[in-house]
């Protein structure tokens, strides 16, 4: 792949009115779509002569071999233990760091684990949102210690 970003289209198939858990059920398959056309093309080789992931020696994830719920229950775990701030403007401890980024994983962790909050694209309006009071804030970093690296 070039150094310009590779950009594919993804078709989605969920009903109207689907459950955050349909949802990522589709765009799950929708990526193991994708991955197992991609892992078919790299087992081609390339007509310009470079060579494929297996012919470098290197596995490439498939959905035969990425454990979507395992990556889920290892992220879930990591929020749920995660130190977050009281909120800046009602002092509640009901708070949750936010992250960008709507992929299925992200979907499923946003609608079951009250200390990650998802929004769609950035920039961020804040590190921490309340879900007391529904806003954004920061903190300094010197007491910011529930940040993930």
């Amino acid at each position: 792949m070039s150094s310009e970003t590779q950009k594919t289209m993804v078709r989605f198939d969920f009903p109207p009115g689907a459950t955050p858990d349909q949802i990522a059920a589709a765009i799950r398959a929708a990526g193991e779509r994708l991955m197992r056309g991609r892992a078919e093309t790299n087992a081609c080789g390339n007509e310009d002569g470079t060579r494929t992931t297996e012919e470098k020696g290197l596995t490439m994830a498939t959905p035969e071999t990425f454990d979507h719920d395992k990556v889920y229950q290892e992220l879930h775990a990591r929020f749920m233990r995660m130190d977050v701030p009281p909120c800046t403007q009602c002092g509640s401890h009901n708070t949750a760091s936010v992250q960008v980024g709507v992929i299925g994983l992200t979907i499923r962790l946003a609608a079951t684990c009250r200390k990650f909050k998802l929004i769609g694209n950035g920039p961020k309006p804040g590190k921490w949102f309340c879900n007391s009071c529904q806003k954004f804030f920061n903190i300094p970093d010197e007491t910011d210690k529930g940040a993930l690296p």
